[in-house]
């Protein structure tokens, strides 16, 4: 059975989970050893351009476009 192709994406954040955990050193290798990471920018400086079985994004999205008069965004405004 093939190593599942595992990718990491950061959103807006600092990134230190992901650093903290490339700092884990010998630590990782038993994970490092059932799967083949494809993309991790924190670690690596080449770009995957192919399909992956695995995304772990950090991070969050903020929308900072506000609707007139209700301090609520628009997109939660929609949800609502």
């Amino acid at each position: 059975m093939k190593n599942p192709k595992v990718a990491f994406f950061d959103f807006a954040c600092c990134e230190g989970c992901q650093l903290q955990v490339a700092n884990m050193g010998e630590a990782a290798l038993d994970v490092l050893g059932v799967i083949d990471v494809v993309e991790w920018r924190e670690v690596m400086s080449e770009k995957w351009n192919k399909k992956f079985d695995i995304a772990i994004v950090e991070g969050s999205i903020r929308i900072l476009m506000r609707s007139r008069g209700s301090g609520r965004s628009a997109a939660v405004q929609r949800l609502l």
